[in-house]
């Protein structure tokens, strides 16, 4: 069988003229393999108007098939979806600075009404991107143009049993693995009668009642990944395994239905099997601890603030380790992601609206403030790769785009007279740490942006009393470098003082979500391949004792930090020197080798 290709994206490009306005027009098609999109038009007109009476007009283009088409359906009859795209020049098209876009639509409509008021003599550049089904490639032959893999593969890398079966109704078996993993679920079915059709559900999280609940797997919003989950229907009569070859899920929980009549399902009815990038370990740090779930939700999307690590991380490596091999070789993708972003990202010149927002975050934040704020990380790191590698007009052109991006955010968010952000949502914890955090309050006013952060902290208690954070994974490391960056750890304290949710305290009681609750750690280990070799360190904690041991690479030293605060509560191995008593650590120097330390309750 002929291999399947890659689902086609179209884009064209057409002037729409509004209102009397006497301007030539000038329209082009796009094409993509064997399909073409032709005969765009406005309000039904594919001549050059010299101008139109209605405010909105209708959008509209067509799909030719360019090549030969022996199919009962050809390329060109299976769009899947559109995206219309409208700025006020064809310049300000090409450079992303739109004044509207429908965003991606699913379906085979072929066009739409402008979706905004147009005035007398405004003129729209709008351009139109199809996407089509995949259909069917021609087989490799002697052209066909091979490329290497740019990552390592997806494997099997770790199987995990269930460490709990429930029944919460009937017909319904809830396995938990005790951890949070992203694989496939594999069945192992003995002797079922034939035909029986069992379903598997990923989840993970649980409803109250004890079934599985897939909010967080809900990916794009609306109905997507409410009832997600595989069939597997059994031939019968013997044993037979199985698992889903082209989807894998986040999941700690499966929950099985289909099951016969009075059927009962041990623990090796299912197994979990992780499934990450075949990557080379070069540093693990273990936790005996369960793993715990922050009981939020939110919304998958094409999203800026998880592409724009292609930028950052070549940035954060130059700040950690002062590498500049990496972006120096990377330094031409990373450029084509900005000109990406700007081109299709980017609104009203400055703007990013940011389909997950601040994801699993407890308040609602703008997703243009968590968007934006992305932006200006991505195009501030990109004017210190430009200079660090040699290209200084890209340098200065970033450095400027920068400031503008920067003023942009706060005559949108920022209220001076009050000292705080806010979108329509009104003032966030997450947004007055996001202009924190990345330096964007104006000079002078950092100390009232503070203020309200510390505010909107102490003011944030869904439920009990006192001081909780709402930020997610956007907000939530700003929100604590703004407090630790401000001189407020009074703040962070008193967060971490609360149990009710959201809260640190509230991942240690037994919940539906995490049934058990969470243990205080009792060992951890972690190891890392340095360029000398292999450094680890491992340690157990009990009633009565802290038991430290480290490895340290051959031909280095180190300096080991045990929690003590008197040197004469800690038993060491021989090659250790003591060297100082620094706050609540007494601090070693050890050479390489294999060192121990022991401490004694109470020191």
């Amino acid at each position: 069988m002929s291999p399947i290709r890659r689902p086609a994206i179209l884009l064209t490009t057409a002037l729409l003229l509004t209102l009397g306005v006497p301007v030539p027009a000038s329209a082009h098609s796009g094409s993509a393999g064997d399909v073409r999109v032709v005969r765009l038009s406005v309000d039904g007109r594919y001549d050059s108007p010299p101008g139109l009476d209605n405010t909105r007009p209708t959008l509209a283009w067509q799909m030719t098939q360019t090549g030969d088409c022996r199919q009962l359906v050809c390329a060109a009859d299976r769009q899947t979806g559109y995206e219309v795209q409208a700025a006020p020049t064809v310049a300000d098209l090409s450079a992303g600075r739109l004044l509207w876009r429908t965003g991606k639509v699913f379906g085979d409509t072929q066009q739409v009404r402008f979706g905004r008021d147009l005035g007398s003599r405004d003129t729209v550049a709008w351009r139109v991107r199809v996407w089509i089904a995949a259909g069917f490639a021609p087989p490799p032959n002697l052209a066909t143009k091979l490329v290497a893999r740019t990552a390592e593969p997806v494997k099997a890398q770790e199987e995990f049993k269930p460490v709990s079966v429930t029944n919460p109704a009937p017909g319904t078996w809830v396995f938990d693995f005790g951890q949070n993993i992203v694989g496939w679920p594999r069945l192992r079915l003995d002797r079922l009668p034939a035909g029986t059709t069992v379903k598997v559900a990923p989840a993970e999280s649980l409803n109250a009642d004890g079934t599985v609940d897939q909010a967080s797997l809900m990916g794009g919003g609306g109905s997507r990944g409410v009832d997600l989950f595989n069939t597997y229907t059994t031939a019968g009569g013997r044993s037979e395994t199985w698992h889903p070859n082209f989807n894998y899920f986040g999941m700690q929980w499966v929950q099985v239905t289909g099951l016969p009549d009075g059927f009962t399902p041990t623990k090796d009815l299912i197994t979990g099997v992780r499934l990450p990038a075949d990557t080379p370990i070069a540093g693990n740090v273990a936790l005996k601890t369960p793993v715990y779930d922050w009981g939020y939700s939110g919304r998958f999307g094409d999203e800026i603030n998880w592409g724009n690590a292609i930028v950052l991380v070549p940035s954060i490596l130059h700040q950690l380790y002062g590498d500049t091999a990496t972006m120096a070789a990377s330094y031409d993708r990373l450029v084509r992601f900005v000109d990406y972003l700007q081109r299709q990202k980017v609104v009203d010149g400055f703007f990013v609206d940011a389909a997950l927002a601040d994801w699993v975050s407890a308040e609602p934040i703008s997703g243009r403030i968590t968007g934006t704020w992305g932006y200006y990380l991505t195009i501030q790191s990109m004017a210190r790769i430009a200079t660090l590698t040699g290209h200084p007009a890209d340098a200065n052109r970033y450095t400027a785009l920068a400031e503008e991006i920067k003023a942009a955010f706060n005559r949108a968010f920022f209220n001076e007279a009050q000292g705080r952000y806010a979108g329509p949502e009104g003032p966030t914890q997450a947004a007055q740490a996001l202009a924190l955090d990345a330096g964007l309050v104006p000079e002078g006013s950092q100390g009232k942006v503070l203020d309200a952060l510390v505010e909107l902290i102490y003011a944030f208690h869904p439920n009990g009393t006192g001081p909780h954070f709402s930020g997610g994974t956007i907000g939530m490391g700003p929100i604590v470098r703004a407090l630790m960056n401000g001189d407020r750890d009074d703040v962070l304290w008193a967060a971490l003082q609360q149990n009710d949710q959201p809260s640190y305290g509230y991942f240690l009681e037994s919940t539906p979500a995490n049934p058990g609750g969470m243990t205080t750690i009792g060992e951890a280990s972690g190891s890392y391949e340095t360029p000398a070799g292999w450094a680890r360190s491992a340690w157990t904690k009990t009633n009565s004792r802290f038991s430290l041991s480290v490895t340290v690479p051959a031909n280095t030293q180190a300096e080991v930090w045990v929690p003590a605060t008197d040197k004469r509560a800690v038993a060491i191995s021989n090659r250790a020197a003591f060297q100082r008593i620094d706050g609540a650590y007494a601090v070693f120097a050890v050479s390489s080798g294999s060192h121990s330390f022991t401490v004694r309750t109470g020191s």
